[in-house]
């Protein structure tokens, strides 16, 4: 059954197309073939079908896969479950000690890398466990994987760089329009229609905003390992923040009237803060720019202490701002004096720790300037009285 589903998608019971005879002389190799694959398909027993090599002995821990072609149309067909036991067998040959069995099987494996399924393969391969699976063979396998996420990383990057600009206009654009729509019945003090499309407008919003923060943290690695700046972080970032200003005040004017759209309200700030929340979290380097981490904190801090004025009704909201200043405060790339690499002593560690130390030393200020001592101890002083407070008048007799 684990080889009828297969990372999340079914895979069907091939078909016996040929009869006995004709299925037994399938498996001696083509005349036309390579040689890689000449000695790869030599290596496997013609009674089971389970690879091994008489050097290295290596058994395949999977059923024997049936035999089909795998081209179609002079074009390659993915690799699917069926083609688990042909990748351990190819992985166990490139370890063998044996030059004529390791050297082919290296070759195949390079053709097996571009096609489509390979990831897949290997993660059957690296979850597998008993006492048939080789771990040697497995750990190829974690090895073989990294590097391909890695290339598969760099295919990401360049999507997102082509998608981000397309759906960031769409965002915005679909944003204005919320807005004016917000307004516009604000002042009229008018019901919303059921089937005004501003309901739609707003879940499209959101799902772009899913987007945007997906491609965003998924798009690019952390700067804090590569000390590479996400541009898209500070161009976001405040567009974010403005956004959630200009939607707060709804939040308290359709309360009593609009339910559907306070709800809308409500959720839109919520989901615009945990996105912030994300990028922080994600890229901290790009984050500390002057322009995004001291507004969006002391934009947060407001809110927690002044709720009432910065008409602020519902708690999950303030949940979220205390998040991000506890993520901003616990920050170890806002801390200074960073040296990750310094005991190793190469030219390109030490300008790591440079620019590494020369960002956290910015990040550090900008923290200070705008979350100072007595500021915390003003925070700290209105969690406990709102909060610890309101805990012990709860469970008191």
């Amino acid at each position: 059954m684990a080889f009828l589903i297969f990372i999340g998608k079914e895979v069907t019971k091939p078909t016996l197309r040929h009869s006995p005879l004709q299925f037994r002389s399938s498996r001696l190799p083509p005349s036309n073939l390579p040689k890689s694959q000449i000695l790869t398909r030599q290596a496997e027993t013609p009674a089971t079908g389970h690879p091994h090599t008489a050097s290295s002995q290596a058994f395949s821990p999977y059923p024997p896969p049936p035999r089909r072609c795998r081209h179609a149309g002079g074009r390659r067909v993915a690799l699917s479950a069926g083609d688990v036991p042909l990748i351990y067998s190819v992985l166990a040959n490139s370890l063998s000690a044996d030059s004529d069995t390791r050297q082919p099987a290296e070759a195949l494996l390079a053709q097996c890398e571009t096609r489509q399924g390979f990831c897949s393969c290997l993660l059957v391969i690296i979850t597998s466990r008993g006492d048939a699976s080789d771990d040697n063979v497995r750990l190829l396998a974690a090895e073989l994987s990294r590097g391909r996420l890695a290339f598969d990383q760099r295919n990401y990057s360049e999507t997102t760089a082509h998608l981000f600009d397309y759906i960031w206009n769409l965002w915005k654009s679909n944003a204005q329009i919320v807005l004016q729509n917000f307004s516009a019945i604000s002042q009229h003090n008018s019901i919303l229609d059921q089937s005004n499309d501003l309901l739609l407008i707003c879940e499209r919003w959101l799902v772009c905003l899913k987007i945007i923060r997906q491609l965003i943290c998924s798009g690019y690695a952390s700067d804090s390992t590569t000390m590479q700046e996400v541009c898209q972080v500070k161009e976001v970032c405040p567009v974010l923040l403005g956004a959630i200003q200009s939607i707060l005040p709804y939040c308290s004017i359709f309360k009593e009237t609009q339910a559907r759209l306070w709800g809308h309200a409500k959720r839109a700030c919520i989901k615009l803060m945990k996105v912030l929340i994300a990028l922080q979290d994600r890229h901290p380097c790009s984050f500390a720019h002057e322009t995004v981490l001291p507004v969006v904190v002391d934009f947060c801090l407001t809110m927690i202490t002044n709720p009432e004025q910065a008409d602020t009704p519902f708690e999950e909201f303030l949940v979220q701002c205390m998040v991000l200043v506890k993520l901003v405060l616990e920050s170890q790339e806002y801390k200074p004096g960073r040296t990750g690499h310094a005991a190793i002593g190469s030219s390109e560690h030490a300008s790591f720790d440079q620019i590494n130390n020369n960002l956290s030393a910015t990040a550090s200020s900008m923290v200070v300037s705008v979350l100072p001592a007595d500021r915390i101890m003003l925070l700290c002083n209105i969690l406990i009285r709102r909060y610890y407070s309101e805990l012990l008048s709860t469970h008191m007799p």
